[in-house]
């Protein structure tokens, strides 16, 4: 699963919902990094080599 750039549920209105979409982000995120892990050369979930496409995207997340 690839971080999208656009949430499902990106309305945030004010401090607090953008406080709500990042912390939402940050949940997929390390959702996606328990998901992930390396296996060899190569990440156990999707057989990408590591690191794959999701992990990177999650590290970016995280970033926010």
């Amino acid at each position: 699963m690839v971080l999208s750039v656009q949430h499902p549920d990106a309305t945030p209105t004010g401090e607090r919902g953008l406080e709500a979409l990042l912390d939402s982000y940050h949940h997929i995120a390390a959702d996606v990094l328990n998901a992930h892990v390396r296996t060899g050369e190569h990440c156990q979930d999707c057989g990408q080599v590591w690191p794959c496409a999701p992990v990177n995207s999650a590290a970016f997340a995280l970033d926010l």
